[in-house]
């Protein structure tokens, strides 16, 4: 799989003196092309995402809302619970989801919205 993105996209990061961070993401394009079948898929993105660390456990959490991709690894929490396959969705929603940087895994995931395998649809 290879993602190719285009040079026309911004992201903004804005640092808050309570630790948490909020970035916005505006017209990044990205095309997805499974280098087997040849197959591509293009989504722009346009995301507001809000992060913090939780001090009750270390843990970086997250509301994403808009336009998103997320990629999923073995031993990820998932949209349909622990994930054993490399996975990635296109989300046009809301993400709420946890990520512990000791095991490096995410470890909660929620979300309301579609989503759209990627996988599948350039399979």
């Amino acid at each position: 799989m290879t993602v190719y993105r285009a040079r026309d996209g911004r992201a903004t990061e804005t640092d808050f003196s309570d630790g948490s961070t909020v970035y916005e993401v505006h017209s990044m394009k990205r095309t997805i092309t499974n280098d087997a079948t040849g197959q591509s898929l293009t989504e722009n993105q346009i995301y507001h995402d809000l992060e913090w660390i939780d001090p009750s456990n270390g843990w970086i959490r997250g509301i994403t809302s808009g336009q998103s991709i997320q990629q999923f690894y073995p031993g990820d929490v998932g949209p349909n619970g622990i994930v054993q396959e490399p996975a990635a969705y296109i989300i046009h929603g809301t993400t709420w989801w946890a990520w512990d940087p000791a095991t490096e895994h995410q470890t909660e995931f929620r979300w309301t919205g579609t989503l759209t395998d990627i996988c599948a649809v350039i399979s």
